[in-house]
């Protein structure tokens, strides 16, 4: 058998021209397979300004008050749970720390292999309590779903915009919400129920001109948008681009494969044909709403709340293929609904 690396030859090239860092790397893989960051055992951060976009996205800006107080205090919850568990914890990291060395020790910037270890294990309880804690703020908030899905549809929009004018023409965007009749439909066809179908979400579908553009869609909308560590794990799926063969294909990243996260384990996708599919948690910081959150609350529940969201990516060439193809939205939608009279009448 051959070990030849095949790859799409309109992808050639297309990482160096991408300008792609490894952090971005790992998060294009996270968000093609679906893992998630608590399995991550480092890293790739190369500098303060990457930490510190990461921060932003994440909706903290460490030169704002409310941002160093809240994420001090998610920090000192994390260690506090740590020795909970009866893990050690270096007195480096009990005692005031910058946190962006944190983040320095997980990308190996700085310290050693425990400290990498240790530094890892933190911020993946910071990651769970902050996630944890906006949901009990979003349940104190007097806010409409309305008002949340417009705030993120806006937050999406305005990114999309920015690709255009950076010179990545979109074929087409576009919004959509789930109505109740489309909850229901899926709740009663499908037996195995998990808890994001339950739930209102937002969904943007994407169609680029060039299928090269999609991995320039999905560089802006990690670095620009959203933060790569809340798209949902599990819930991503695609067989549109081989990134695992594309960074062997290429000199610069070939030398380096062990390093990336997301080569760790690559599940086997049953997507649609060309397409990319994806489920996140954008953050959605209440200030944007015109919702002042008081000191005390911000520094122990945050400001930030989350819309969950989906996306569709994909090219015009592949998008057509697709909607010509016997499983094409309509003749999914018209098998759901067959499958929810079926269990609905069943005798």
């Amino acid at each position: 058998m051959s070990n030849e690396v095949k790859i799409d030859s309109s992808l050639s090239g297309v990482l160096n021209r991408l300008d792609a860092t490894d952090a971005l790397i790992d998060a294009i893989g996270l968000i093609l397979h679906g893992n998630s960051v608590i399995d991550y055992t480092r890293l790739n951060f190369k500098s303060d300004s990457e930490i510190e976009n990461f921060l932003r996205l994440n909706n903290f800006v460490l030169t704002e008050p409310r941002s160093y107080r809240r994420i001090y205090h998610i920090y000192n919850d994390a260690i506090r749970y740590l020795l909970s568990l009866d893990m050690e914890i270096p007195q480096e990291f009990k005692e005031p720390i910058d946190i962006k060395d944190v983040f320095r020790y997980a990308s190996f910037i700085k310290g050693s292999r425990l400290f990498s270890k240790i530094s890892c294990s933190i911020l993946k309880v910071m990651h769970i309590i902050h996630h944890l804690e906006s949901r009990e703020l979003m349940y104190r908030t007097s806010i409409s779903i309305e008002r949340l899905f417009s705030a993120c549809e806006e937050k999406v929009s305005r990114g999309i915009s920015e690709l255009n004018r950076n010179g990545i023409p979109i074929y087409h965007y576009s919004t959509s919400r789930d109505n109740i009749f489309d909850r229901i439909t899926r709740l009663t066809a499908r037996k195995e129920i998990i808890a994001a179908q339950l739930y209102e979400k937002a969904s943007f579908n994407i169609i680029t001109e060039k299928k090269e553009d999609v991995l320039f869609v999905l560089k802006h909308l990690v670095t620009n948008v959203f933060p790569f560590n809340y798209v949902v794990p599990g819930n991503s799926s695609h067989n549109y681009i081989d990134l695992l063969n594309l960074l062997k294909s290429t000199d610069e990243y070939s030398r380096k494969i062990e390093i990336y996260q997301f080569v760790r384990e690559i599940p086997q996708s049953d997507t649609l044909p060309d397409h990319i599919y994806m489920r996140v948690d954008i953050p959605i910081d209440l200030k944007t709403l015109g919702i002042d959150v008081d000191d005390e609350t911000a520094e122990k529940l945050g400001y930030t709340i989350f819309a969950l969201t989906d996306f569709v990516i994909t090219d015009v060439e592949s998008h057509r293929r697709y909607e010509q193809s016997p499983n094409n939205s309509l003749n999914q939608k018209l098998i759901l609904k067959k499958d929810a009279i079926a269990r609905l009448t069943k005798e």
